[in-house]
């Protein structure tokens, strides 16, 4: 399912979302809990930081997002560590859950699978399943309203009145689809070449939070956010100058009679040094301001990640296509067919490859392999000195018939070998695989039995060095080889 249609399906899930919520079976009163700490990252993190927002008037108890592999000091046995993990292998995310387990604390667990889910039924600790098979990203809903229903049910508050709250929001955002998309399309064209700034009340953090984070994956691009009144304390001094890169995007809900009076100042100043701004408004009860900004940014993120086509080709390491057709043969054939940006990904370490790609008609490229043999590259430094090892022929693309990916040939390629020799399935391959398999390989170090992702260009590798190392050398060659090319011409 492309990312489009997860977007669309947004107000779907939140039905799916309340029928699996109602499954919730927990036995724990607010009067032995002195605070809640949420453990996840991203989309798991986002998900937490919208229900503190949405239940900031509603909770009696502390809620606290907690993104680290340790957790706080104030963590007891009267704590209630939630930890939530869409593929269930976040490693800080069990990291925290162990160390909240060594302070007794009660625990909570929300995943799809993985070991998070090992762990809670090994330890009989009260878990929800949601559903697998999605970009971690694309199923925020479903942590948002597992979460929702947890603090309910702690507060002794009415179930039915909570899904009362979300199914008016979702009845809305279906009633409203078209015109989200027709406005998500608008914005669009104002921020596809400018760095979006977004700003916020502190009702809507976690909207801001997640209007960023889309952008980062989903478009690729760099954002920022903060939220008023904070940004006048700081921020808005650099307002005072002209910036014509830059695009300020404002969230407009309900807030306080003085923030909003803050954020039209802002608006009134800003506009005078920028090219253009996004003012987005949202009407209705604060739970439907709230679900209406997070499906719009949604929409809008989507829209923005087709202003720029980025291949992804058989060369590449990690999960690309199932065609095995190369880098330069395809930069010529889709540059002809599209008018927006082309990025080039797979095959490229160097200078004079980034040459070749642009020569072809590539606007940027896109450099993986290159840098995980880089200082600052958190691969384990054994899969490292593998990658370096590597000679023409030691990587192959495999696994096509569940997600295509390019991995170096070691122990466990040998049993996906054998498989394919005694027609294994689907599903025996997905066995074989089973989860946190690449964690375990590229991040643990065991190169024998772990999926080792990696792109074909590795075998030309031959040294780990600082990333700045690399973009000067890639750079350096670049202009040098341009340069040399040019002499030729003449």
């Amino acid at each position: 399912m492309v990312m489009k249609e997860f977007v669309k399906a947004f107000p779907t899930h939140i039905d799916e979302a309340i029928k699996i919520a109602d499954t919730i079976d927990i036995n724990i009163n607010k009067n032995n809990i002195d605070n809640i700490v949420i453990g996840g990252q991203g989309g798991s993190a986002i998900g937490g930081l919208i229900v503190k927002n949405l239940l900031k008037e509603e909770s009696s108890i502390p809620i606290i997002i907690n993104q680290d592999y340790t957790i706080p000091a104030f963590v007891t046995e009267r704590t209630l560590f939630i930890a939530s993990s869409y593929s269930g292998d976040t490693e800080e995310t069990i990291s925290a859950l162990k160390k909240a387990e060594s302070k007794k604390s009660n625990i909570f667990c929300i995943c799809s699978g993985g070991e998070i889910l090992k762990i809670s039924k090994e330890r009989d600790y009260n878990y929800i399943l949601i559903p697998s098979g999605g970009a971690p990203r694309a199923m925020l809903c479903y942590s948002i309203v597992q979460i929702l229903f947890l603090v309910f049910i702690i507060h002794n508050k009415s179930k039915e009145d909570l899904k009362e709250l979300l199914l008016s929001s979702k009845d809305i955002l279906k009633n409203q689809q078209n015109n989200i998309v027709e406005l998500a399309n608008s914005v669009v064209s104002k921020i596809s070449n400018k760095m979006p700034f977004i700003y916020t009340f502190p009702e809507f953090e976690g909207v801001a939070l997640r209007f960023k984070q889309q952008l980062n994956e989903n478009s690729k691009r760099h954002a920022c956010y903060n939220i008023i009144p904070e940004m006048n304390h700081n921020e808005i001094v650099a307002w005072h100058t002209k910036n014509v890169c830059v695009i300020p995007v404002f969230l407009k809900g309900v807030s306080s009679p003085k923030n909003q009076e803050r954020m039209n100042i802002n608006i009134r100043q800003i506009k005078k040094n920028v090219d253009d701004i996004v003012e987005l408004s949202a009407t209705g009860s604060y739970f439907n301001q709230f679900f209406y900004f997070i499906h719009l940014v949604d929409w809008i993120s989507a829209f923005v990640m087709v202003q720029v086509q980025i291949i992804q080709i058989a060369l590449q390491g990690g999960h690309n296509g199932r065609d095995e057709t190369t880098t330069f043969c395809l930069i010529p054939l889709i540059k002809k067919h599209i008018t927006i940006p082309l990025i080039a990904a797979g095959g490229i370490s160097s200078g004079k490859s980034m040459l070749a790609a642009m020569a072809l008609g590539a606007d940027a490229v896109q450099i993986g392999t290159r840098f995980v043999v880089s200082e600052e590259s958190s691969a384990h430094i054994d899969f490292k000195y593998k990658i370096l090892s590597l000679k023409d022929g030691d990587t192959i693309l495999t696994l096509k018939e569940l997600t295509p990916v390019r991995m170096i040939k070691n122990n466990f390629y040998s049993q996906i070998e054998d498989a394919y020799l005694n027609n294994a399935s689907k599903k025996d391959l997905k066995k074989i695989l089973g989860t946190g398999r690449a964690k375990k390989g590229m991040f643990l170090g065991d190169i024998d039995d772990g999926e080792l992702e990696i792109g074909q260009v590795s075998s030309v590798l031959s040294s780990i060095k600082p990333a700045a190392s690399i973009v000067n050398e890639i750079i350096k060659e670049f202009d040098f080889t341009k340069k040399q090319i040019n002499n030729y011409r003449h």
